[in-house]
């Protein structure tokens, strides 16, 4: 699949004047309008709590952004990694327009949709491990046609995740609830009723903002849950708490 076609998938570098002239093409009248970005599968989803399902996952450098070639392609990556996580990715190449570095199932053929990093961003590039455990590869993918110039072996193992709370707390009132888990991008924890649809939600915290999250309780009172929720609307972890 090309990474520079419509939709959710990320447009290469360079992209931006055409880009442009397609804007300014349908402020006189021309062509049509932009493509829509996938609709959340979610039931509802906080508004940070990042990406669709259907986007690729991209999160913030955290090195210099960078055009120059640094020679033959190669890949620098832990062995294992955790389901869920964030983690960096070392690579050397020739850092051409669109280059990007991704992680797919292993023995995948093709980029479809998985997280990336686009190598112009810096080096090391920072991905996202996938929720689900099994065998990967980390590629250095070649913008101009897709072809794969260095793949490593990368293992991701089993998430861990818990949300603790109170038993029971009044209608109203505010709580505080402590959580572990893979604590990735757009990761929030939640209070939502019991045996509600994947991804509903009443009052929630994202994790980037600590271990240690309050919540507000609903003005309801009934059966709940406490949940650790993935930016992608999975549960990896739930607890049950009454409303009085």
């Amino acid at each position: 699949m090309s990474r520079t076609s419509q939709g959710s998938q990320p447009v290469a570098p360079g992209s931006a004047a055409a880009l442009l002239i397609v804007v300014l093409a349908a402020g006189c009248g021309g062509g049509g309008s932009g493509t829509p970005q996938p609709t959340p599968a979610l039931t509802a989803v906080p508004a940070a709590t990042g990406p669709a399902t259907a986007a690729p996952t991209t999160i913030a450098p955290t090195g210099v952004p960078t055009t120059a070639a640094t020679g033959p392609a190669t890949l620098q990556a832990p062995a294992s990694i955790e389901a869920g996580t964030a983690f960096e990715v070392g690579w050397t190449g020739p850092n051409g327009p669109g280059d990007y570095v991704t992680i797919v199932p292993k023995g995948a053929t093709a980029w479809t949709n998985e997280p990336y990093f686009d190598t112009a961003t810096g080096n090391p590039g920072r991905l996202q491990a996938p929720i689900e455990a099994g065998a990967y590869e980390i590629w250095y993918v070649l913008g101009s046609d897709s072809s794969v110039h260095a793949r490593i072996d990368v293992t991701v193992t089993p998430y861990s995740a818990s949300v603790t709370g109170p038993a029971e707390v009044a209608r109203g009132a505010t709580f505080d609830v402590q959580w572990t888990g893979p604590d990735g991008p757009g990761d929030y924890v939640t209070v939502a009723p019991v045996l509600s649809p994947e991804g509903t939600y009443l009052s929630y915290c994202d994790t980037s903002t600590g271990s240690t999250c309050r919540l507000t309780a609903p003005d309801q009172s009934g059966a709940y849950e406490l949940r650790y929720v993935t930016a992608a609307g999975k549960t990896l972890a739930s607890e049950p708490i009454a409303v009085t």
